[in-house]
């Protein structure tokens, strides 16, 4: 889980970075005037690394609902039954 953080970390950094020098030089040409179109496709590319990292993350293991279904599964059926 910590590799993952400091990896995604080092993305929000880098990702927007790329992507505003990317759109300013290749997609506008230099065109200084459409600067803050650069901002706002660098702020998408950090939301999108966000939203990546969230996706991860929902969808990772957790170890204390494993338990837990692993404790009921050896109980008697009648011990956590509600009727």
């Amino acid at each position: 889980m910590t590799m993952k953080l400091l990896w995604y970390s080092l993305a929000m950094l880098v990702a927007p970075l790329v992507v505003f020098y990317f759109s300013l030089h290749v997609v506008f040409d230099g065109n200084v005037d459409m600067i803050g179109w650069c901002g706002i496709a660098a702020v998408v590319a950090a939301n999108v690394v966000i939203a990546s990292y969230v996706v991860m993350a929902w969808h990772e293991p957790d170890p204390e609902a494993d338990k837990e279904r692993a404790r009921r599964a050896a109980l008697p059926a009648k011990a956590y039954r509600v009727d």
